[in-house]
């Protein structure tokens, strides 16, 4: 009976130190997989951000590039011919309104939109300048 009871406990140290080798073995391949992973994971995070980099430097030129052409395109019109495309722009809107009775009106009301006041207006229309007021008071 005690030999039983002592090849009991010989097989339980046995068990245990071979759960210890296992358990050993276990934590050596989680270490190198998790190195492995974690080395992935910086080699991915570096590739990454080189292209970012090369992505950003891209959009840099092309807003460079941009930016050239806005400038050269503004450089070569002056502000004097700016004026007058906005002035005929506007004559065109003028022109194209409805000729019937609320005409009048929808000039004033368009010239007001545009930025001038009730004196210019009034010039403009050949309207007074009450007149050209009491439609803005009206209306505006």
């Amino acid at each position: 009976m005690y030999g039983l009871i002592l090849f009991s406990l010989l097989l339980n140290v046995v068990c245990f130190y071979f759960l210890f080798v296992l358990w050993k073995k276990l934590q050596e391949r989680t270490i190198t997989q998790d190195s492995n992973v974690s080395e992935d994971v910086v080699e991915l995070l570096e590739l990454f951000s080189q292209e970012m980099k090369e992505e950003n430097a891209r959009l840099h030129q092309m807003i460079l590039q941009f930016s050239k052409q806005n400038h050269k395109k503004h450089d070569s019109i002056s502000i004097q011919e700016e004026a007058e495309d906005v002035h005929t722009d506007l004559v065109e809107d003028i022109d194209h309104l409805h000729s019937d009775e609320n005409n009048a009106l929808n000039k004033v009301l368009l010239l007001a939109r545009q930025g001038y006041n009730a004196e210019e207006i009034a010039k403009m229309l050949n309207r007074g300048k009450g007149e050209v007021e009491l439609l803005l008071k009206f209306y505006a």
